[in-house]
């Protein structure tokens, strides 16, 4: 098992320089790059874990990266937060956001937690949180407040500077409350966060630099150009740095021992 791990690690490491290359090299699209950076490191990791930690990866990756995140993306992308180009499908959520956008809800929270789990947990047995019905709640709340607003009146969907506002109030807060109260996960979750940093970066600037997606609006706080790359301050603070050790800390709090 140490071996097949260390193997697996080493793939793990090397999988997003090697995908970056390959995706600029072919020019590959969207979905293409999705299937590379998470869908074949997820089904690495799934075969040396159990059926439970897959389960609660998959449902909280459900609750907080699709029913949460949808309603986010939306607002995000009506806001003019991003605006993505490259679909494969005719059909946009509410003719906004990109069934691609979707997958990438779930499927970079479930690498996120399964990496966190095989590589940094490793606990073979998984206890039920009963704070998890407070994260469905929270998604039902969430849900129910976004259809509301998007039946009387969508413009109040429109919220400028939505990233930073969002940014501080989701991932910022949360994060420093759950550091003061709960201090064994911390390195854990850092050293998580290092790596879906170097992931992140690779996979953000590769795709902007295809045209998958780009930042259009006049708003942001800071825009770093980088030859034909032009990508704005909050997408690298909250997306490419903070969103994995975000996550972390609403999995542990709501699915986990926060051990």
């Amino acid at each position: 098992m140490k071996t097949k791990k260390r193997i697996l690690l080493i793939y793990i490491f090397l999988n997003p320089l090697f995908t970056f290359v390959l995706s600029q090299v072919f020019r590959l699209n969207f979905i293409t790059n999705l299937v590379l950076y998470y869908v074949l490191p997820a089904i690495a990791l799934m075969y040396l874990t159990n059926k439970d930690t897959i389960v609660k990866a998959a449902l909280f990756s459900l609750i907080s990266g699709v029913l949460i995140g949808l309603a986010l993306d939306y607002i995000f992308t009506f806001s003019g937060s991003w605006w993505v180009n490259d679909t494969i499908f005719n059909f946009r959520f509410l003719n906004i956001v990109p069934i691609e956008d979707i997958l990438w809800g779930f499927l970079n929270i479930f690498l996120v937690v399964l990496f966190y789990e095989v590589f940094l947990e490793m606990d073979k047995k998984q206890n039920k949180n009963p704070k998890q019905h407070y994260m469905w709640a929270l998604a039902l709340i969430t849900l129910t407040i976004f259809s509301l607003a998007y039946v009387l009146n969508p413009q109040l969907l429109y919220i400028p500077h939505f990233y930073i506002y969002g940014g501080i109030t989701l991932l910022i807060i949360p994060s420093l409350i759950f550091f003061i109260r709960f201090k064994k996960p911390v390195k854990k979750i850092f050293i998580t966060a290092l790596y879906f940093f170097y992931l992140s970066l690779l996979f953000e600037l590769g795709a902007v630099n295809l045209g998958h997606w780009g930042f259009y609006a006049d708003n942001y706080l800071l825009t770093l150009t980088l030859g034909n790359i032009r990508v704005p301050f909050e997408e690298l603070f909250f997306y490419v740095t903070i969103l994995a050790s975000s996550m972390l800390v609403y999995y542990e709090y709501f699915f986990d021992d926060r051990k």
